[in-house]
């Protein structure tokens, strides 16, 4: 689909509106990035949009602004309702979102004010983001092992950090079960849409996913099934719901999301002394700085090593 330019519009910079506006952003500044990125950039700015009520670039004022970030500020707190509230990490993008958005309007001089100076990111928290207990993993791993597909997708996620979409969406081609180690740990899952990227499993999850496709009974490509509609791959809100059922099974209070354990995954290769740049090509993060802020603080370790085997002390005359 085409994106119109301001100079196909000829029109007077006073009435751009700021759903063109937002358009040509897309379409311009973001001409190259993926569709999961402009999809994401497009959501955050038309609540963004739709928070400041403006019809026009040219209307919006300062205080535009701070009522939309003191509104987001606020939802972070306990004083909104469950529903509305928003972690600290949501927050972040919202602002990367609009501060990016704001910069390349002053840059297009369709503004004559830099709005993005008003609003700051938020500190992130410096725990990191840990993920599901490890005693939470051996838990639910056990109380699955009566269910073949689920104790193989299970595995699967502990053992390559993999993205829910990516188990939902695994096919029979993306698997290399028949080749000889290291090969045969290798597998392509395609994520955030048709992004695909190369994920390793652990022994005991090639063990496991072997003993569920030798008991699979299906013409489905798809590796992980709808037991209830053998033809029918799982959803993403599937799999979802199958550690969910296991988690309320058991009784576990804390978060065992899909994407708690690709938390836990990278925390734990960072503990292990993993370099964060290998650890975000591994998570398949879009920049090492999402890693470092996700897991950066596990990695103290790492560079206190890093400075003991580099730093070597200045050599003191002797007389």
């Amino acid at each position: 689909m085409h994106t119109p330019t301001a100079d196909e519009h000829h029109y007077n910079i006073e009435d751009l509106t700021l759903s063109d506006a937002i358009t040509f952003f897309l379409g311009l500044e973001l001409a190259t990035s993926r569709p999961q990125t402009k999809d994401w950039y497009e959501k955050r700015l038309y609540l963004f949009k739709k928070r400041i009520m403006v019809g026009k670039v040219s209307q919006i004022q300062k205080h535009h602004i701070w009522f939309w970030y003191t509104q987001l500020q606020r939802r972070v707190t306990e004083d909104v309702p469950p529903e509305e509230r928003i972690s600290i990490f949501t927050q972040h993008g919202y602002i990367r979102a609009v501060r990016r958005f704001l910069k390349w309007l002053l840059e297009k001089e369709f503004i004559e004010i830099d709005f993005s100076t008003d609003i700051k990111l938020p500190r992130l928290p410096k725990g990191g983001k840990k993920g599901v207990r490890d005693k939470h993993v051996n838990t639910l791993l056990k109380a699955a092992q009566s269910n073949v597909r689920d104790y193989a997708i299970l595995h699967f996620f502990e053992s390559t950090g993999c993205r829910r979409g990516g188990v939902a969406g695994l096919r029979l081609t993306d698997l290399n079960l028949d080749a000889k180690p290291p090969l045969c740990y290798r597998v392509t899952v395609r994520e955030k849409g048709e992004a695909e990227r190369i994920v390793f499993m652990s022994s005991k999850a090639l063990e496991a996913l072997k003993t569920w496709l030798n008991k699979r009974k299906s013409e489905s490509d798809f590796v992980f099934i709808n037991l209830n509609f053998p033809d029918q791959g799982l959803s993403p809100h599937g799999v979802s719901e199958i550690i969910r059922r296991y988690k309320d099974k058991e009784g576990i209070r804390g978060k065992v999301s899909p994407h708690q354990w690709r938390h836990r995954h990278g925390r734990k290769l960072t503990e292990a002394g993993m370099p964060l740049g290998l650890v975000s090509q591994t998570l398949g993060h879009s920049t090492v700085v999402v890693t470092n802020d996700f897991y950066g603080i596990f990695a103290v370790g790492e560079l206190q090593k890093a400075v003991e085997n580099y730093y070597r002390p200045p050599e003191e005359d002797k007389e």
